[in-house]
């Protein structure tokens, strides 16, 4: 794969994630459901990518890097967001069921 496809792979998985962080705060579980499933087929591309044997030059391997490190930190966020989403639920059932 050449760096432009890698490159704007990443790019689109990047939004992507950050399309689902928004649905996770909006509670739009059709556009979660949607992004999942867009996250699934570019993650199975993604993987078909030989990243590690390649011959991108030094500046295009540290634009990849960053853009990871950007992808990482939004999923990071997007788990804490679940998270969150997921306690506040087991809240309120506990209210309801105490009851």
């Amino acid at each position: 794969m050449s760096y432009s496809e890698v490159y704007n792979s990443f790019l689109e998985l990047k939004e992507i994630l950050n399309q689902k962080k928004e649905a996770i705060i909006k509670k739009d579980l059709e556009v979660l459901n949607l992004t999942d499933e867009a996250i699934i087929v570019l993650v199975e591309k993604i993987n078909k990518f030989d990243i590690l044997n390649n011959d991108f030059s030094s500046e295009e391997k540290e634009n990849l890097k960053k853009l990871g490190e950007e992808i990482k930190i939004i999923q990071e966020n997007n788990e804490i967001l679940i998270k969150h989403s997921l306690g506040v639920i087991n809240n309120i059932l506990s209210g309801i069921f105490v009851r």
